[in-house]
């Protein structure tokens, strides 16, 4: 089965500045994407997904303030809020047998989901250290997702694992340059408590960025992602906008 995708993602973000230490923020996904099918000889099914995907709050909490011999440290916390669509499919699905070797997978291939449609927390620590005019940083964190019943099955996510690492150079005052690596493993789903085979994944991006001032506290980044294996798509671009009051 071949099968073509492209989406148009974006979300909107506020942080709020408590104090020095500690930083709150929501952010609210929204998007479109289309997903081509190959269903036969000569023949194609296309379906298409928008609206809103799954909604995050977090608070960043700075634990170790960044010193001549030492990185900064930051912990990240925050809630995962079902405000997108769940991806699954129940049409025609039924279980096999308990002693049945797999589980079916009741995830719409045909649709082109960009949320999960289940609460979890969101957890991430992050290392950063500036080597001037350097900042080199890495991180990882754990996404725990909590199950939920529908059309009558206990469908629940996999433990997801987050991780990143890279650098940005400041080329001047009004441009910094950047690279990543970027990467979530999402392990097995389960339907009934009984594991799907075969159903994690793992996206690995690279990422080149470029942060621009193009007014006072006004910040365009456009940046470009690879997909470094078969489970992330093969190139992805994205501009951001970024304003301090």
């Amino acid at each position: 089965m071949l099968q073509t995708d492209r989406a148009a993602l974006g979300s909107t973000s506020i942080r709020y500045g408590v104090f020095d230490w500690l930083e709150l923020s929501a952010t609210v996904p929204y998007g479109y994407a289309s997903r081509t099918t190959q269903i036969g000889p000569g023949k194609h099914a296309t379906y298409i997904v928008g609206g809103l995907g799954d909604s995050q709050i977090q608070a960043n909490v700075r634990l170790v303030q960044q010193s001549r011999d030492w990185p900064g440290v930051v912990l990240s916390v925050g809630a995962i809020n079902p405000t997108g669509r769940n991806p699954y499919s129940f049409a025609g699905y039924a279980l096999d047998s308990p002693n049945a070797v797999a589980t079916p997978n009741p995830t719409d291939v045909l649709r082109d989901y960009f949320s999960i449609g289940a609460w979890g927390i969101h957890s991430n620590l992050q290392f950063y250290k500036t080597i001037d005019p350097v900042i080199l940083f890495a991180g990882g964190g754990v996404d725990y997702l909590f199950g939920d019943t529908v059309d009558s099955y206990y469908v629940r996510q996999g433990v997801r694992y987050t991780y990143n690492a890279g650098f940005s150079l400041a080329l001047s005052e009004k441009t910094t340059v950047g690279f990543s690596i970027n990467g979530v493993y999402q392990g097995n789903l389960s339907v009934n408590g009984r594991v799907v085979v075969d159903s994690n994944e793992e996206l690995i991006l690279a990422r080149l960025s470029v942060i621009q001032r193009v007014a006072k506290n006004v910040f365009v980044e456009p940046s470009v992602s690879f997909g470094l294996n078969a489970d992330s798509p093969d190139v992805q671009f994205d501009v951001g906008l970024r304003a301090q009051f």
